[in-house]
């Protein structure tokens, strides 16, 4: 790998996944790209109905924020240092409080948040930029599972029956079919059926304000 290769179009164009992309293009997947949009909406419905001065939540909403950034990032050029742009973004959001309670009480705890954060970040890019398309999408389904495990062992499965948080885990696993129906390209011909990654984007979109309405104002609020 060389510098150049980070601005290269990744293996799969033009044909990656159903929405219909040019050579050349300037936006080349113009739904994708503004379905992107409704990350930054709930990021701000979130902070202007629930502002907090945690910095979890301030990490959290500006992570929703940067989701959106990069996927339209992403969308537009699809070159491999913007996918792993946004495949990085995705697996630090899945996994943000596993990782948040990871350097509060780890060993790395005395290490300042603001040198953690972007450390992690960019150990995610550097482990997902060498991999294809599928692989990217494997370990985030990983990563996921790990970040679900640890919350159900801090939280107990009890957790499941509080209504925002049910809402939110139904929404990203609906979302991530609608995901792996748009790479597996089997149901592009269905005309009447909107993209799959389109629908992944406001589904996670969604799933992510209603986890961060439980944790920051029904759970912590009740914790303290």
């Amino acid at each position: 790998m060389n510098f150049w290769s980070l601005f290269e179009r990744i293996e799969c164009f033009p044909n990656c996944g159903c929405e219909p992309m040019i050579a050349g293009c300037i936006i080349c997947q113009p739904v994708n790209f503004i379905s992107s949009l409704p990350y930054f909406l709930v990021a701000i419905i979130l902070y202007l109905r629930h502002r907090s001065e945690d910095p979890e939540f301030f990490g959290w909403v500006v992570l929703m924020g940067a989701v959106g950034a990069s996927s339209m990032f992403a969308h537009s050029s699809y070159i491999r240092i913007a996918m792993a742009m946004d495949y990085t973004s995705i697996i630090f959001l899945l996994t943000f409080f596993f990782y948040f309670d990871l350097i509060k009480t780890g060993p790395l705890r005395k290490i300042p948040g603001w040198i953690m954060l972007p450390g992690y970040y960019l150990a995610l890019m550097i482990v997902l930029f060498p991999l294809d398309i599928w692989s990217q999408y494997y370990v985030s389904l990983a990563m996921f599972a790990i970040a679900l495990i640890h919350f159900f062992r801090k939280h107990g499965i009890n957790v499941l029956f509080q209504r925002s948080v049910i809402i939110s885990i139904m929404i990203i696993c609906v979302s991530m079919v609608f995901l792996l129906m748009d790479k597996d390209e089997r149901f592009c011909h269905i005309k009447w059926l909107p993209y799959g990654h389109t629908m992944w984007h406001i589904g996670s979109a969604l799933s992510a304000y209603f986890f961060g309405k439980w944790y920051f104002v029904e759970y912590k609020k009740v914790a303290k």
